[in-house]
């Protein structure tokens, strides 16, 4: 890649936390067969409930992680957020 930055996917550690955070989703999120009414009012035969992830330590741990892998790729560090 140009500069030598690796990209977060390359790396074993992201690739890692990426399989496990998958798994957490399987797990705890993910519910297939329902019949559920979405906010737009469209209905749906699954859902994932992102808060059932991020609320729980490991998969919060996970993600910010993950963000941080992909801050990380930029040529220059971000200097502020919002």
């Amino acid at each position: 890649m140009p500069g030598g930055v690796k990209r977060p996917d390359d790396r074993p550690d992201t690739a890692a936390r990426r399989a496990r955070l998958t798994e957490l989703i399987r797990e705890r999120a993910y519910r297939d067969g329902l019949d559920i009414t979405l906010a737009s009012g469209k209905r749906s035969d699954f859902y994932v409930n992102g808060k059932a992830v991020t609320l729980h330590p490991e998969g919060l741990n996970l993600v910010a992680r993950l963000i941080l892998d992909e801050l990380e790729a930029f040529p220059e560090s971000p200097r502020s957020a919002g």
